[in-house]
């Protein structure tokens, strides 16, 4: 039994292409050309992909942001609300009934008697904060 011969693909259409008559294989190159050049515009199409991804997670961390920095802000509103009323900082969020974990998001620290300061991560080593003695978020 006679054993069987690998030929690629691409030498079998050669080899094929060069059977053909002239007028043939000029019609067969443009139809690889054509394959081919579909093949490429695929690539643009990618890229776009990728673009529109990048923007999606670029507008998901803002989004993310603005609603740390909304809830933060209200926080804010009422630790000024119990200094009011208590003519000091709450030593911890507990005291004005917001449940703190470790994992946050938000964060509190009474600085002195009449500072504090609230702050959010924004991404990995960076963070927004709020500084009462200012009055203004940092970044």
């Amino acid at each position: 039994m006679a054993k069987a011969e690998f030929v690629s693909p691409l030498k079998r259409a050669v080899d094929q292409s060069l059977l053909l008559p002239r007028r043939e294989r000029r019609a067969y190159a443009l139809e690889n050309d054509l394959a081919n050049s579909q093949g490429f515009m695929r690539f643009p199409s990618t890229v776009l992909t990728i673009l529109i991804i990048s923007l999606l997670l670029v507008s998901c961390a803002g989004y993310v942001e603005s609603q740390r920095k909304a809830e933060a802000n209200r926080i804010i509103v009422k630790i000024d609300d119990f200094k009011g009323r208590n003519q000091r900082l709450p030593g911890s969020l507990s005291e004005i009934g917001i449940v703190e974990n470790e994992e946050g998001p938000i964060y509190y620290k009474k600085i002195n008697d009449t500072n504090y300061e609230i702050w959010f991560g924004r991404e990995l080593g960076e963070s927004t904060t709020y500084r009462s003695a200012t009055h203004q978020w940092e970044h």
